[in-house]
């Protein structure tokens, strides 16, 4: 999702991308596939108060 520097999970029934914000892809930080800038708006995400649900 380009606006949000983030990947989408899923498309809807039109193939636009769902904006839903998922831990998910904090899977591939640990694969070091990510370029460096990718992995810090990653980490941007995930790393927040309101991602953190117990």
């Amino acid at each position: 999702m380009p606006i949000r520097s983030y990947y989408a999970i899923a498309l809807d029934a039109t193939k636009k991308q769902v904006g839903t914000i998922t831990s998910n892809p904090g899977h591939v930080l640990l694969s070091e596939m990510l370029d460096e800038e990718k992995v810090e708006a990653v980490t941007n995400m995930l790393l927040p108060p309101k991602m953190f649900s117990g």
